[in-house]
């Protein structure tokens, strides 16, 4: 958990589930990518270590899709998305590309 403020109301922390679903959604905003169907905490995981935020998206592209253009669209939109939603900047986004999507989108 990230503590975001303490003040005497109480606390307000965000849990690191938050970020795991933020950078999902996000993903899957970018067109020509997949994320397999299932549970989606198998293709997106998040670490908070010493408050820093490090997130994981493991993803298939659509074939004959520019691979580097689309993985940068992705890291970028996910890292946008959490920093304007939590205002807390990610210290990574890895994108790893675990195949290719053949069939027609």
């Amino acid at each position: 958990m990230i503590k975001l403020s303490d003040n005497e109301n109480g606390i307000i922390v965000l849990k690191k589930d938050v970020f795991t679903s933020i950078a999902y959604i996000s993903a899957l905003e970018e067109k020509g990518i997949l994320l397999d169907k299932g549970t989606f905490k198998k293709h997106v995981t998040c670490k908070i270590q010493e408050g820093k935020v490090s997130v994981a998206i493991d993803l298939k592209i659509r074939y004959g899709q520019n691979v580097q253009k689309t993985c940068t669209n992705v890291q970028n939109r996910v890292y946008k998305s959490i920093h304007d939603m939590t205002d807390i900047k990610c210290e990574v986004v890895d994108v790893n590309v675990i195949g290719f999507n053949f069939s027609a989108q």
